[in-house]
């Protein structure tokens, strides 16, 4: 009877052992599993910040861009209106230069 209890407790214990050793097995699966995760994560995180960092460059690029076409909208426009003025001022001198004080 001893034999077979202690058999018995032998077989328990590897049993429960053996158990114990699976959970164990998945612990460090799951582990491991978090670990690769987490620095894929990483990566994944720091491509974005970089992306974005690159399309708020290109946005700055382009808002530059922007602001330079209308600043030689706003330049063609003076460069225009200052020779309207001219030419208004040529045809008012000539037409004070046409007109002659009564008597003379």
């Amino acid at each position: 009877m001893a034999k077979s209890d202690s058999e018995r407790k032998v077989q328990d214990f590897q049993e429960f052992f053996s158990a114990a050793e699976a959970r164990l097995d998945r612990w460090r699966e799951l582990n491991e599993g978090t670990e690769r995760a987490t620095e894929d994560l990483g990566r994944a995180r720091k491509r974005l910040a970089e992306l974005l960092g690159t399309l708020q460059a290109n946005e700055d690029f382009i808002d530059e861009l922007v602001q330079l076409r209308e600043g030689a909208k706003a330049l063609q426009i003076i460069r225009q209106l200052t020779t309207s003025i001219r030419s208004a001022s040529d045809d008012l001198a000539r037409l004070i230069g046409g007109i002659k004080p009564p008597g003379v």
